[in-house]
């Protein structure tokens, strides 16, 4: 009588236990970093309209106004919406600029959304 070769049933499902555990894991450690990239990519842009914001005021220092500031901006094909304080120093003359940057087209109600935060401080020119 021939012996057969191979493996059972049960060596097969256990085998196949295994890759399934293994393919899930991994799938999930994939869709998390994709996640985390959008994340980075969502910074780098709310960083550059922030610092567009805060030159925007460095420009124009000679118009330079106590306020709150702000509307809704498209770049790379997303909505955004900047949100700029300018508020006096203690110092004569200095104003600190604080720019905030949310996800959306409109301002929303909990300032905890914000994607990125950046703070200035300028001076007026002496004329």
């Amino acid at each position: 009588m021939r012996r057969m070769s191979g493996f059972t049933l049960l060596e097969v499902m256990i085998a196949l236990v295994i890759f399934a555990v293994a393919a899930s894991a991994l799938l999930l450690s994939d869709g998390n970093a994709v996640k985390r990239t959008a994340q980075i990519q969502d910074r780098v842009v709310a960083n550059w309209l922030a610092d567009q914001a805060i030159n925007h005021f460095y420009q124009d220092a000679d118009n330079l106004q106590v306020g709150s500031f702000g509307g809704p901006q498209v770049m790379s094909g997303r909505d955004w919406y900047v949100q700029s304080d300018v508020t006096e120093t203690d110092k004569a003359g200095f104003y600190r600029v604080e720019v905030t940057v949310f996800a959306g087209n409109q301002l929303p109600e909990n300032k905890k959304e914000a994607i990125w935060d950046l703070t200035g401080f300028l001076h007026k020119p002496l004329r």
